[in-house]
């Protein structure tokens, strides 16, 4: 059987008084919270990765570092049409928007503001 207790909001929204529920019964508040806790809650599963895909007409260059520079090197490509689960995003300092799709392998999701993949 799951443990019930309740949070009230006294006057000031900063006290906080945790209470039996048996013993509010003939009380008024501003505001009640029930909250239901299990005995052994089972573990929340991690999202599964959104997809993503390219909408490029062409290749698109997937690098090992998120950035366009000549220095990253590149280490494959993906085409127009193609999906990929995404495990990471970030934006560089020229406000462009790439996605990780695999150890060290990075695409440009926005590149100069143009749209190269979208997610699914």
């Amino acid at each position: 059987m799951p443990n019930y207790f309740l949070v009230i909001r006294a006057n000031t929204p900063d006290e906080l008084v945790k209470a039996d529920f048996a013993t509010i019964s003939d009380a008024t508040f501003d505001a009640i919270t029930l909250i239901v806790q299990k005995e052994n809650p089972a573990p929340i599963p991690p999202p599964a990765p959104r997809q993503i895909k390219v909408t490029y007409k062409g290749t698109l260059n997937v690098r090992r570092n998120p950035s366009a520079s000549i220095l990253t090197p590149i280490v494959g490509s993906i085409r127009e049409g193609e999906t990929r689960a995404v495990l990471e995003e970030t934006i560089d300092s020229a406000k462009n928007i790439w996605v990780k799709i695999g150890d060290y392998q990075w695409f440009a999701r926005i590149y100069q503001g143009n749209v190269k993949a979208i997610y699914l």
